[in-house]
């Protein structure tokens, strides 16, 4: 194991273990097995850390969510697909602890237009895949309409992970937020909605 990705651990499991208070950078590097001068080399304070640890979350869960979409498996009948949800929630909302840290940390220092990316790159895939819903050009989606569709199920997701809702599982919470951003899609594919 490289010293980052030590790092990366010793920091998981403390948070998990602690939360953000009992994250001293001597701390994290005796549990990661290394100098404190070795985890400054690489990441000059905590939020750092965790940040990077979030954008490498982003990464895999976009990486998982292309290979299901590329996979065909889902048998897509629109631009979401449930598997493509499913696999949000649990990248951005699996193991609520450290999630929702890693996400109050991005938001909490400038990064939350980061955490929409991966959604933004999942519709585009989507819509190069699967040109037309319903006789309606994926292309015809105005910009105001991918930012919401790019952006409500990231938002639920994090609050769901932020707020450890207990009350809502995630299947659950999957299926609802299936059904609005297919709704969605659909409402915004057909005849051409009044400007506002």
């Amino acid at each position: 194991m490289d010293a980052v990705e030590a790092i990366f651990e010793a920091t998981g499991q403390m948070v998990e273990a602690d939360g953000l208070s009992g994250l001293p950078i001597a701390r994290i590097a005796e549990v990661a097995g290394y100098g404190a001068g070795t985890v400054y080399d690489y990441f000059p304070t905590k939020k750092v850390i965790l940040i990077a640890m979030a954008r490498r979350e982003l990464d895999r869960t976009f990486q998982s969510i292309e290979a299901v979409i590329l996979s065909g498996e889902d048998n897509i009948d629109s631009v979401v697909s449930r598997s493509a949800i499913r696999t949000m929630i649990g990248g951005f909302g699996g193991g609520q602890g450290l999630r929702g840290v890693l996400l109050g940390t991005m938001i909490t220092e400038g990064h939350g237009a980061e955490l929409a990316q991966p959604v933004e790159n999942i519709v585009a895939l989507q819509a190069a895949r699967l040109p037309r819903i319903d006789d309606a050009d994926l292309g015809a989606l105005k910009p105001e309409q991918i930012y919401v569709i790019t952006r409500a199920p990231v938002c639920v997701i994090r609050a769901w992970a932020m707020e450890s809702a207990e009350q809502v599982s995630g299947e659950a919470l999957e299926i609802e937020l299936t059904e609005i951003a297919r709704s969605y899609v659909r409402h915004c594919l057909s005849a051409e909605t009044p400007s506002r």
